[in-house]
Formats: C-alpha cells, sequence, structure tokens
C-alpha cells in the first residue's frame, strides 16, 4: 500500500490534522500539555495524553467524525497533569475504552494520577501496563509500536536511568505504509538520541 496523499491542516480550534488516505491524525490544542487523535481507516480510534479541562476538546473531534460511546484505545505517555489531567474528562463524558488503556505503570503521587487511575480502571479495556516493543494491530495496514518505557529504549536494548517522570515515558510509533508518526510526550534528549539511532527518520 503507498500513501497517496498526507495534508497538514490548521483548524479553527488551531488543531493541526493530518490526513493519509483515509487515515486521520489530530494534534489538538489542549494548551501546555499534548491531545492526539488517531482515526484508521478501519475505523480504529486511539487518543493519546489530553490535558486538564481539555476533554472536550478530543470528545468534540471524536463526535465531529462519528464517534460516539467508545473508543478502542487510550495512551497516557506519562503521569503530569497536562498529559493525562483530561483523560478521565474524556471517560466521564460518556467515552468507554473497549480495548485498552496504556501507560508506564506503577504510580505517581497527584490527586491528577489518582483520578486518571480511577477512570482507566473503570472501562471495558482497563489499566494495562504497556510492554516495550509491543505491535498494536490497528488494522487495514497499520500499526502502534511502544518503543521507549520507564527509561528503556526498544530494540536496540539501551536505556538511561530516569531522573525525573519526563524520562519514564510511554513513547509510540504509528506507521501506516511509508509513513511514520512518533509521539513521545516529554521524553529527555538522551532517548531521543539511542531512539534515533535505533528507528531511523519518521
Amino acid at each position: 500500500m503507498s500513501m497517496k496523499r498526507i495534508v497538514i491542516l490548521l483548524s479553527l480550534i488551531l488543531s493541526i490534522t493530518i490526513f493519509s488516505a483515509d487515515m486521520k491524525i489530530y494534534f489538538a490544542d489542549v494548551g501546555q500539555g499534548d491531545g492526539t487523535v488517531i482515526i484508521t481507516p478501519s475505523g480504529k480510534t486511539v487518543v493519546i495524553d489530553c490535558e486538564s479541562g481539555e476533554g472536550s476538546t478530543i470528545t468534540d473531534i471524536l463526535s465531529s467524525n462519528g464517534v460516539s460511546g467508545s473508543i478502542d484505545y487510550m495512551v497516557a505517555t506519562h503521569y503530569h497533569a497536562e498529559h493525562i489531567g483530561g483523560l478521565d474528562e474524556i471517560i466521564y463524558a460518556g467515552y468507554d475504552v473497549d480495548m485498552a488503556c496504556y501507560d508506564r505503570g506503577y504510580s505517581y503521587g497527584t490527586p491528577t494520577f489518582n483520578n486518571y487511575k480511577t477512570a482507566v480502571q473503570s472501562t471495558t479495556g482497563g489499566r494495562i501496563t504497556a510492554s516495550l516493543g509491543s505491535v498494536i494491530d490497528l488494522g487495514d495496514g497499520v500499526t502502534m509500536t511502544f518503543v521507549t518505557l520507564n527509561g528503556e529504549v526498544f530494540n536496540s536494548g539501551g536505556s538511561i536511568e530516569p531522573s525525573n517522570e519526563n524520562d519514564s515515558g510511554v513513547s509510540v510509533i504509528v506507521q501506516y505504509g511509508e509513513f511514520d508518526l512518533f509521539i513521545g510526550g516529554d521524553i529527555g534528549d538522551n532517548q531521543k538520541g539511542v531512539l534515533g539511532d535505533d528507528v531511523g527518520d519518521v
């Protein structure tokens, strides 16, 4: 399958949207943090991160694409509020997560994390610790691979000792034909250097 096109648009809500054939990727304007929505050609849906108070930004994107009631996957790159604070809002707005809510495991001593944990554990898919190197099949040739986790880097065997929450984060690469997308939260330059040597250009 060859990639037909990639179009990057700046929408009225200041989100960046990438369309590749029938693949849609939205980078929503959620303030300081991140918020990504992926809708694959087969209709699989993935939400990665959302800042506190911005859950409606993500649910608006989902509903505008005819997605209601549930999504397939949710990913929390790490446990800072600007990345997980709005994920519980999405769930409590009426979106179940059917397959899995992936994160780095362990715990984090903030009320925001506790709210996130309670919400994702209530979903059908539940809270699941990501597995380094595991590949999620999103249908029609789209895959999502976990490439960093708690300081470890996929394939190279390299790792760093995380010095903060950012360094402990989950990163993924979404692949569709010739198109690769890296989403890494706030991982540090040391991990990015090792990862770049391992996976090449994205």
